[in-house]
């Protein structure tokens, strides 16, 4: 199944691809890490977007790093 969320700030929208057991399991509140422990941080970051809505592509997440270093 696809996962798509879209960032808050920009709107870009990003797509993970899940097994849906495996998105179940999340859905049904195992650990995000838990259950893709090998996936891309950025790649888990759409997957909670997608579950919570509150999502910032990497680009908006990195200037959002930057503000707070200065």
């Amino acid at each position: 199944m696809n996962l798509t969320a879209s960032c808050l700030i920009c709107q870009q929208k990003d797509s993970v691809s899940v097994w849906p057991q495996d998105w179940n399991k999340y859905a049904g509140g195992a650990n995000l890490q838990a259950v893709w422990p090998g996936m891309d941080p950025a790649k888990r970051d759409v997957i909670h977007g997608y579950a919570t809505g509150a999502y910032l592509c990497v680009p908006c997440n990195d200037r959002g790093a930057e503000d707070e270093d200065e």
